[in-house]
């Protein structure tokens, strides 16, 4: 009866702390979406490649869309440094989806 208990508790915690983390984490996510559309590059450019790094085990496609968008924008700055960034981001999301070829091409 007692290890029952404690399963019990133990499992309570373990989903109470899993819907925690998912709503912080679907926060963070809004908030970065909501700076993509700032005016002040950087902050835009920040957001994109956070927002790559947050969504590249959740949406590929979407993360893909950010590196991309990061890609476009940076090199109508000229800002090298974000262009390299979101080739980098593009390396991740392929290595985390196992397309090592593609991972290195980019």
């Amino acid at each position: 009866m007692k290890m029952t208990s404690i399963m019990l508790r133990k499992t309570t915690f373990y989903i109470l702390l899993t819907f925690i983390s998912e709503f912080l984490y679907s926060q963070d996510i809004k908030s970065l979406k909501k700076n993509a559309s700032s005016t002040v590059d950087s902050i835009r450019f920040t957001a994109y490649s956070d927002l790559v790094w947050e969504l590249k085990d959740l949406n590929k496609t979407e993360a893909l869309l950010y590196a991309n968008k990061l890609i476009k924008e940076a090199e109508t700055k000229g800002d090298k440094k974000w262009i390299a960034q979101g080739y980098n981001n593009i390396g991740i999301v392929n290595l985390k989806s196992g397309n090592l070829d593609v991972a290195v091409k980019e």
